[in-house]
């Protein structure tokens, strides 16, 4: 009796252990720490009503967008940059430099000894990203005429001034440009066919030429199996290139037929042609929920492209409705991993926080800023986290419970044969 007992309990925590994780819904897996890592290790602070947060490369500055005026928020507190129709949309390593648009002129702000001076570049543009020492600066230009934003880049001459070396690239496309590496050598961002949907866009990478000392050239990012994307982030080291690619479609009823648009999720990739590498999960919930779709996109990474975070989101579209679900951490270790659950597992205290999207990350990966919703209202985060693995199923956890009672069963000799390693909490 004691061996049918004994080889029906190997039998169920074999496959327990095996079965696929289904025990919940939601497309972010739960997840735990190290085995000893300290949950003092993770910290949580409110930073205040904001639209949208950039986070510098050491850490050491946090830049915060609020209906058209720029904050900057250090250790010593927050205080105003620019309030003249203003917003910021990237920064460099250790925020000398914030780069972004004032009214309808693409700006750099630049650190002085008396505070920042902003400097103008052109009007009808807009600076989305910058070297670390301030000499590359990309972004767009708008076509009043056309309606169309061109890709664009200014280079610092030197005598200090920007000229800008890159506006047309192809009159039959359109685009702009989101960041760029430390180096200033790589540019990330979006191409699109002239006379097609937006939603048709596809990512792309940026460099100089390489049989010539001047002029850039642009190659597509998306590949025939995933033909659509958008490159959002660059890693410093300008190894990894983070943002969202097409897997799949949805068909939207319209009429009595249907249209067909791409299903986004977010990616990354690792050089030109090669297949974006998908981060988590997107699709359909279910069959009953035919019109929601989940999608999700990547943000920004960490200096070498190890870390990568962004976030989730639900759309109807029998109602046209979109809605920020969840802020995602992402290492090739722990998978895609919810940052709420993760901090309130360890102990941060998150009552009436949804916290929905991260938007920056430190080049060391452990700072993380983004925002959420609290009580009703948009606030902005800064976050501490240190380095995770993804948590036990349940599944799992019920097949490593029984695999240490069979092995209490066995006789010493057999039990120490063997090992079985289970992730825990330090809690």
């Amino acid at each position: 009796m004691k061996k049918f007992l004994l080889a029906g309990l190997v039998l169920l925590s074999f496959l327990s252990y095996r079965a696929e994780s289904s025990e919940s819904s939601d497309p972010i897996q739960e997840c735990r720490l190290h085995v000893g890592l300290p949950s003092s290790s993770f910290s949580f602070q409110d930073l205040g009503v904001v639209d949208s947060l950039l986070v510098s490369g050491d850490g050491s500055l946090i830049v915060g967008n609020k209906s058209s005026k720029i904050f900057i928020i250090t250790s010593t507190g927050k205080s105003l940059l620019d309030s003249e129709d203003s917003s910021a949309y990237g920064i460099n390593h250790d925020g000398t430099i914030i780069v972004g648009q004032k009214r309808s002129y693409a700006c750099a702000w630049v650190k002085m000894a008396s505070g920042y001076s902003c400097t103008l570049l052109r009007d009808g543009s807009q600076a989305r990203g910058v070297s670390d020492d301030g000499s590359t600066i990309v972004g767009m230009l708008f076509n009043c005429d056309s309606a169309l934003m061109r890709p664009c880049k200014w280079q610092r001459n030197s005598d200090g001034h920007y000229e800008q070396v890159l506006s047309d690239v192809d009159n039959d496309a359109a685009g702009w440009l989101n960041g760029t590496d430390s180096k200033g050598s790589i540019a990330v961002g979006t191409l699109r066919p002239l006379g097609h949907d937006w939603v048709f866009q596809q990512a792309c990478s940026q460099t100089p030429k390489v049989d010539s000392t001047s002029g850039e050239e642009f190659s597509v990012l998306n590949t025939e199996n995933s033909p659509y994307g958008e490159a959002i982030a660059v890693s410093a080291d300008g190894t990894v290139i983070a943002g969202k690619s097409q897997h799949g479609f949805r068909d939207i009823p319209v009429g009595l037929g249907a249209k067909r648009f791409p299903l986004y999720q977010a990616c990354y990739w690792t050089g030109n042609g090669s297949e974006p590498k998908l981060l988590g999960f997107s699709g359909r919930r279910g069959f009953l929920d035919y019109f929601l779709y989940f999608q999700s996109q990547a943000l920004a990474c960490n200096g070498d492209g190890t870390v990568i975070v962004g976030s989730t989101s639900l759309e109807e579209y029998c109602r046209g409705f979109e809605e920020d679900l969840d802020a995602f951490v992402w290492t090739e270790q722990s998978a895609m991993l919810s940052i709420q659950k993760l901090l309130t597992e360890h102990g941060v205290d998150l009552k009436g926080w949804t916290l929905t999207k991260a938007t920056g990350i430190s080049r060391d990966g452990k700072k993380v800023v983004g925002v959420g919703v609290f009580n009703d209202g948009t606030r902005g985060w800064e976050a501490t986290i240190p380095m995770v693995t993804p948590a036990l199923s349940y599944s799992q956890r019920v097949g490593s419970f029984l695999v240490n009672v069979v092995r209490g069963l066995l006789p010493a000799s057999l039990s120490s044969s063997s090992t079985v390693h289970t992730v825990e909490s330090s809690k």
